[in-house]
């Protein structure tokens, strides 16, 4: 606006410095004085128009915005420094679950080894039971001819010292499969027991040792 105006105040100053008004008082145009007072009035404006145009603030306007505008860099910065400081939290926290993960993978793989290999003892020993129990019965069937033959011999008056040891060694038979029978059946009960404690994070080794 201020353009503007300065615009035609220069040409007003120029259609004057050309003679255009240059008449004296008798002519058509303005009287002299009255010339030298616009003329007057004229410079005053264009030099207030002037100074008004060189004070516009522009400069501050332009450092303003320029301190707006670092401003908002400042910010975006401290903004990707802080994203980058949370990434770098959240990938230091993911590290750490990987580990854990790792861990528990390792000890759930080192439990269910020794877990098998306890399933593996405990299914042995119900076979070796289950062999000792068939010796046992064995071993009572076989005693019990050995003795019914002992009370027929008796019976009739007849003693016969080789059934008499038969029965004897049947009986001793007998007795060490019941005991090898008995053994077997608390192996199964110890494995069993070292099962059930590993399932709960505790261990049996103790108590198969005492007993």
């Amino acid at each position: 606006m201020f353009k503007v105006i300065y615009n035609l105040a220069e040409r007003l100053a120029n259609r004057h410095g050309a003679g255009e008004y240059d008449l004296d008082k008798n002519g058509d145009g303005y009287p002299m004085p009255q010339i030298d007072v616009t003329e007057r009035r004229i410079t005053t404006a264009l030099d207030r128009i002037r100074k008004s145009i060189e004070s516009e603030p522009v400069p501050q306007m332009a450092n303003a915005v320029a301190h707006e505008l670092e401003s908002k860099v400042s910010q975006l910065q401290s903004n990707v420094q802080e994203a980058n400081a949370e990434l770098a939290e959240e990938q230091s926290t993911n590290a750490q679950l990987e580990q854990r993960v790792r861990r528990l993978r390792e000890r759930q793989q080192g439990f269910l080894t020794k877990l098998e290999a306890d399933i593996g003892k405990q299914q042995s020993a119900m076979r070796k039971l289950d062999e000792d129990l068939q010796k046992l019965r064995l071993a009572n069937e076989q005693l019990r001819q050995s003795n019914h033959a002992l009370r027929t011999a008796n019976e009739t008056g007849v003693a016969d010292a080789e059934l008499i040891n038969k029965a004897m060694m049947e009986e001793i038979v007998s007795l060490h499969a019941a005991r090898s029978a008995d053994q077997a059946e608390a192996q199964v009960v110890i494995t069993s027991l070292n099962v059930l404690l590993q399932k709960t994070g505790s261990s049996g080794a103790g108590f198969e040792e005492s007993l």
